[in-house]
Parts: C-alpha cells; sequence; structure tokens
C-alpha cells in the first residue's frame, strides 16, 4: 500500500475517517491525499438572486481550512498532500483515487436515511458503487471508538468475488488479527452444516484457514451484521458491495450501506471493479484547484 485518498467533509465521523487512514498509512508507510470536493455554489440573498463571489478565494479559506483539519487529525510521520477540487463530492473522490493511482479510499459517513437520502443522496453509496478500489466507511457510530487497532475482522460470507476481495484486503491490513466468518443460511442447497462448512473451506484461500473461526446463522440482516460485530468486539467488516435494485433501496440503502450506516467498526467495502493492490504511484492534476 502506498496511498490512501481520504476524503472529508470536515464532520466528526470525516475526522475519524482521517485519524484511521493515518494509523493505516503510519502502520503500512503509505501516505495520504487528503480531499475535499465542493461546488462552491453561491448563496441567495433575500431577493434570491446570486452573491457574486470570488471562486479564488472561497477556494483559498477551504484549503487554509483543509490544512488544518488534517494537521490536527494525521501524524506527524505520515506524509500528505491536501487538495481541494471544484466538484461534486462522490465523482471528485473517485476521479481523484483514479488519477492518483491509489490503493485504497477512507470516508465518513453520515448515514442518512428516509426522506433526507432521497432528497440530499448519500456520497458515502454513491462512492461505495462507483470506486474501483476498495473503500472503508466510517459512520458517526464507529467515529467514537478511541482505537485503530484491528484484532478482529468480521466477514459475513457470500461466496461472491467482491466478498472475497474484501476479505483478502482486510486481512492484508490486519496480518494478525482473527478472522469470524459469518455464513447465514440462505436458503442454499447445502443446508447440512458439514456441507455448507466444506463449501466454506474450498472458498476460503489456504493461507487464511488458520486464521478463521465459522459461526453458522439463520437469515442475517444488515442490522443483524452490525449487532454481531459490536457483540463480539469486531474491529473491521469486510463485505463485498451489493445491489438489490429495491424500492428500499431508495430510502434506506443497499444492503452493504444499511450495514455502514449501523456498524459501530470501520466497514471495509469491495464492489465488482475494485482492484486488490497498485504497482505505483502516479501523481496527476487534472481537475484540482490547488495542492499544498
Amino acid at each position: 500500500m502506498k496511498l490512501i485518498v481520504v476524503a472529508t467533509d470536515f464532520s466528526k465521523p470525516a475526522a475519524q475517517a482521517l485519524r484511521y487512514a493515518s494509523a493505516i498509512a503510519d502502520r503500512h508507510g503509505a501516505r495520504l491525499l487528503v480531499v475535499y470536493a465542493d461546488e462552491f455554489i453561491p448563496p441567495l440573498n433575500e431577493m434570491s438572486a446570486p452573491v457574486t463571489v470570488n471562486l479564488d478565494e472561497l477556494v483559498a479559506a477551504a484549503h487554509e481550512q483543509l490544512i488544518a483539519h488534517v494537521e490536527a487529525n494525521v501524524s506527524s510521520y505520515v506524509p500528505f498532500v491536501a487538495r481541494i477540487v471544484v466538484g461534486g463530492a462522490a465523482p471528485s473522490i473517485v476521479a481523484q483515487a483514479r488519477e492518483w493511482d491509489a490503493d485504497l479510499i477512507v470516508m465518513g459517513t453520515h448515514g442518512r436515511t428516509g426522506l433526507r437520502r432521497l432528497l440530499v443522496g448519500s456520497v458515502c453509496e454513491a462512492v461505495l458503487r462507483a470506486a474501483s478500489i476498495p473503500v472503508i466507511a466510517v459512520n458517526s457510530l464507529a467515529a467514537e471508538r478511541p482505537t485503530f487497532e484491528i484484532r478482529k475482522i468480521v466477514c459475513v460470507v457470500d461466496y461472491s468475488n467482491e466478498c472475497a476481495d474484501a476479505l483478502r484486503i482486510a486481512a492484508d491490513l490486519a496480518p494478525d488479527a482473527r478472522i469470524v466468518l459469518v455464513k447465514p443460511d440462505d436458503g442454499e442447497r447445502d443446508r447440512v452444516d458439514g456441507d455448507r462448512v466444506a463449501r466454506l473451506r474450498r472458498w476460503l484461500p489456504v493461507d487464511l484457514v488458520g486464521r478463521c473461526e465459522l459461526r453458522l446463522a439463520g437469515a442475517f440482516t444488515p442490522e443483524h451484521v452490525a449487532d454481531f460485530a459490536r457483540r463480539i468486539g469486531g474491529d473491521l467488516i469486510a463485505a463485498g458491495f451489493k445491489t438489490t435494485h429495491k424500492i428500499g433501496d431508495v430510502f434506506f440503502g443497499t444492503t452493504t450501506d444499511r450495514i455502514v450506516q449501523h456498524s459501530e467498526c470501520p466497514v471495509l467495502v469491495v464492489n465488482a471493479s475494485a482492484v486488490r493492490e497498485r504497482e505505483q504511484l502516479v501523481p496527476a492534476g487534472a481537475g484540482c484547484t490547488c495542492d499544498a
């Protein structure tokens, strides 16, 4: 791991995500690219006419705030680049990760649901859906955690490639952590516990077998996943990104996004297009207003 992109909006979850990314970077000898993206749309005055503003001044003020935000939350031993991008948050974050050939995205999320989610949208879910690298999401509940040590990883197994990649990346991030595999009963033919265990062992990478323990479960909702991780003291949840295409997803989020909303620990997510690792860092400045 060489470069971690951290998206921030200066909120409490974003600050915790920045500290979390700093701990990972310090452990793996990586550096950070901290991104604040904003369209800088001028506010309206009392007559509903746009207020004239100087974009350069807005960007300069935001950059000054970003530098202070990073210095307050990142270890002095971790090198970083702070960057302001003029544009929509989700596409800008994904574009920066792609242009800089990053290995990982870490970001906070507000966990909006219902009408607020419909009106405002979820930047985190948009990034989870579009990013071509793994994403670690930190919500407001996870922002209360005082430690960044990963001692126990929880992975809900669905036999997908996304899930396998998430498990592998999580295991590599914390090579000393124990892994708890949860296999829900989802109506498969292998209902007999022995068959389920045999299939799981075929799916699991050989080098991870000694680190894993298996819990067979009934139907598991996203809320159950988050609660289970909390009860056993999980420090990280590994999950593949799943789009279920249900009406409820618009208001409450996809299955993976709901895990992120309810989890008291960070959640590492891999979608169908994510890659496991990058070979080199290629800096690129396209689309950026300023950096330091």
